[in-house]
């Protein structure tokens, strides 16, 4: 094909320097029919068709990824080997229809956008009632003057990298609950649900390092547990301190929390309040409680209740000791009390 284009050439050559190898006789038509059938000569010695076909079958055909050409209208011109397959159709079936009747959710992207760059694009269809999700690319064919004359897309299939992350993040959020659980184990009592007494005395302390607000604690204890436990069995005292936990926890607020220390003995934090508001509150919770009947020949029970006040010089263990002191006065003056300190 080369060697053609020379004949051209030299004939040019011979016409600008007046030379006629042959009287009457045009040169230079002669050698452009001389150069057409050297040049059809090398396409097919050289099989340059056979070379397009078969670039474009490893370029297009065989390429793993979907890939279909759409023409300015949006409607489809071409598709490679891998799209018919996963769409399960056929050549003479898809060519002229619009594209959003074979990936419905195409729309969702703006065309009008590819103006000025492609566009990336995640989508989902089914096939054979199994969902394909798809990652890829749609972009603009532009010809003369940078006009749109069709479009590309290109999608690859992601379904096992996104049933992988389906699965991860159910795995975490399994291991995310599971943490939950093992910290609310951690932070719980067992038996009522309340907080443990290691999470209780923390709270305290976190509270009076922070606090330059009132603060007022509660020790309360159930009067003469033991002997429920004894005359009535430890199932029947492990039924009364869950009520109870109930029944205590039912008056409390955002301000106040709840916790067992241990026992039948049992610790109120009540945050921003004064002793007088914390006899109050705690007044309301033991009349509640005396006054419960329980469905046990037990039916009745009683608590004695100690209150403390947050001082400047307090750490949590002079806190809790004061309000355990009161709790003890309680108990000697008759329990079924509240005693202030």
């Amino acid at each position: 094909m080369i060697i053609g284009m020379f004949f051209p050439i030299v004939t040019d050559v011979l016409f600008v320097g007046n030379v006629n190898l042959y009287n009457n006789l045009e040169i230079t038509s002669v050698s452009f029919f001389i150069s057409l059938i050297v040049s059809v000569y090398g396409m097919l010695r050289y099989r340059f068709m056979d070379i397009v076909l078969v670039a474009r079958e490893y370029a297009f055909e065989d390429m793993d990824e979907l890939m279909i050409v759409l023409d300015e209208n949006k409607k489809v011109v071409d598709m490679n080997r891998k799209s018919l397959k996963v769409l399960n159709t056929n050549i003479s079936k898809v060519i002229g229809l619009p594209i959003d009747q074979i990936i419905e959710d195409i729309y969702e992207y703006n065309f009008y956008d590819l103006q000025k760059s492609t566009l990336k694009i995640q989508l989902n269809s089914k096939n054979s009632g199994k969902n394909i999700d798809y990652y890829g690319s749609l972009s603009a064919i532009k010809g003369n003057k940078n006009y749109i004359i069709g479009y590309l897309i290109l999608l690859y299939d992601i379904t096992e990298l996104v049933v992988t992350q389906n699965k991860l993040k159910q795995a975490n959020d399994k291991l995310r609950k599971l943490n939950e659980e093992l910290y609310s184990d951690s932070i719980k009592d067992g038996l009522t649900g309340i907080y443990n007494k290691k999470h209780i005395t923390m709270l305290l302390q976190e509270k009076i390092k922070k606090s330059s607000t009132p603060l007022t604690i509660a020790m309360m204890d159930i009067d003469h547990f033991k002997k429920i436990n004894d005359n009535y069995g430890h199932l029947i005292g492990d039924d009364i301190l869950k009520k109870l936990a109930d029944l205590v926890t039912s008056e409390l607020g955002i301000n106040e929390k709840f916790g067992r220390f241990g026992g039948e003995e049992f610790l109120i934090l009540m945050f921003d309040t004064q002793l007088n508001a914390a006899y109050e509150l705690c007044e309301k919770i033991r009349s509640k409680i005396s006054n419960y009947r329980f469905e046990y020949e037990c039916s009745h029970i009683t608590i004695s209740i100690g209150l403390a006040e947050l001082k400047c010089n307090d750490s949590s263990s002079s806190l809790i000791k004061r309000a355990d002191d009161c709790l003890y006065k309680a108990k000697l003056n008759g329990r079924n009390k509240i005693e202030l300190c």
